[in-house]
């Protein structure tokens, strides 16, 4: 990240000043002139290359400088505001990791693990999350995956004293809130534990309302059990 935004800074910069030349002298060849067929001279003197009435380039110097300054931090693993985010993604097997450099294009960091090592770090999400909790300090963990996973993932999130969002996987026949196959225990703010529908009052709810303990089954005090 720090050598392209370096890259892309110099090369803003430099059209920036060739821009000025070219102003000045309307004969001057810019350095990025390589033959008839290869000539920025032409681009640079366009309307496109200036959108907003000035040259594109002093945008890229702009942008480039922030890429640069996020950069260094990252590498000075500063602690970021919340908007920053960080990802973790796991699977059994390098093959089941879904569109991994996309992913990666769109959040600040990303760790990748799998339980037979064929990609990234060898190990189960879990057990890389408490480290990146601690190293980004981070205050909110968004989680879907296997039940069995998110109770885990609740687990950390607790020890740490975190929110935890989560999307359940509960298994969903009509997905309206119809045939009731997907409820699971959730205590509510009153404290009353209440089998609700994932499909209607989630699937993403609050990890610390879910009774994780009592998978598939009524726990004890839920309303309107006998």
């Amino acid at each position: 990240m720090l050598f392209g935004a370096i890259s892309g800074f110099l090369a803003s910069f430099l059209l920036t000043i060739d821009k000025i030349k070219i102003l000045k002298d309307a004969k001057f060849n810019p350095s990025c002139n390589i033959n008839e067929v290869l000539n920025c001279k032409s681009v640079m003197l366009s309307k496109q290359a200036e959108v907003f009435g000035f040259p594109n380039s002093l945008i890229g110097i702009g942008a480039f400088a922030i890429f640069i300054a996020v950069a260094i931090a990252l590498l000075g693993k500063v602690d970021f505001p919340r908007w920053f985010v960080d990802v973790v993604i796991g699977a059994s097997t390098a093959g089941k990791i879904y569109a991994p450099l996309d992913g990666k294009r769109s959040v600040s960091s990303m760790t990748i693990t799998t339980e037979d090592g064929s990609a990234g770090s060898r190990g189960k999400v879990t057990d890389f999350l408490p480290e990146i909790i601690e190293r980004f300090n981070i205050e909110v963990v968004y989680s879907c995956g296997p039940m069995g996973m998110l109770k885990a993932v609740n687990e950390i999130t607790e020890k740490y004293q975190i929110v935890h969002q989560c999307a359940v996987e509960e298994s969903m026949a009509c997905g309206i809130g119809v045939c009731m196959t997907c409820v699971i225990p959730l205590r509510g703010a009153d404290g009353i534990i209440r089998m609700s529908r994932s499909c209607i009052e989630g699937p993403v709810v609050d990890g610390s309302s879910v009774i994780w303990s009592e998978p598939r089954t009524i726990p004890e005090g839920t309303l309107g059990a006998s």
